[in-house]
């Protein structure tokens, strides 16, 4: 099992959400919801990826 060691700095900077996704390039629709790719990764989506890595392989299948 592949643990991960996150570090993250709590502040209380904002940033606009432009900054965050591309706002230009929508992936898709879901009900209300617009969906737009990242910009860059950050640490709730290096903390997503954590069970889909696997140190000898790269990613994996979670559930298989």
């Amino acid at each position: 099992m592949l643990r991960a060691q996150l570090t993250a700095t709590v502040t209380d900077q904002t940033d606009p959400l432009v900054a965050i996704a591309d706002l230009d390039r929508p992936l898709g629709f879901k009900a209300n919801y617009a969906i737009f790719p990242l910009r860059a990764e950050n640490i709730l989506t290096t903390y997503m990826m954590v069970p889909f890595a696997n140190a000898a392989s790269g990613v994996h299948d979670p559930g298989g």
